[in-house]
């Protein structure tokens, strides 16, 4: 789906916000998705530097499983041991 340039979208409203938060300090930092990246790069005024970074670890990383890896494993242990203590009453 291709949006007229004249609507308003959300890259215009996250570029606003961004130029809006700029003119009140020096620095900030904006986090936002790479679907987004390229369009609200384009809406922001020339006088703001901008500087891409690629996020420090991949979806694929040892960093990710073990975030993810720590919790379901703390839950399957407790699902467990209650299935266990179940068993155990009848």
């Amino acid at each position: 789906m291709n949006r007229s340039t004249n609507e308003v979208n959300g890259d215009q409203i996250i570029a606003d916000k961004i130029t809006e938060a700029a003119a009140q300090g020096n620095r900030m930092v904006a986090v936002i998705g790479a679907d987004h990246l390229n369009g609200i790069a384009k809406k922001l005024p020339e006088e703001i530097a901008l500087e891409k970074r690629t996020p420090a670890d991949g979806m694929y990383s040892w960093q990710h499983a073990t975030e993810i890896a720590t919790p379901a494993f703390t839950a399957v242990s407790v699902l467990f041991v209650l299935y266990l203590m179940i068993l155990d009453l009848f």
